[in-house]
């Protein structure tokens, strides 16, 4: 999950969920840190974007 601000802190809350009900891995990260790295994203990977605003 990508997301900066209090959409952030919403990712967490749904990392613990999905963990906790699907048993699926999950990382969190603030969209200003996932732009500038090389994040390990392939065909199988679901990049979820979470925005407060619709903007960021």
């Amino acid at each position: 999950m990508v997301a900066c601000g209090t959409a952030y802190y919403a990712s967490c809350v749904g990392k613990y969920l999905i963990e906790s009900l699907v048993r699926i891995p999950v990382e969190c990260d603030l969209a200003s840190e996932f732009r500038y790295r090389s994040p390990l994203v392939d065909a199988n990977t679901l990049v979820i974007a979470i925005s407060q605003s619709g903007e960021t």
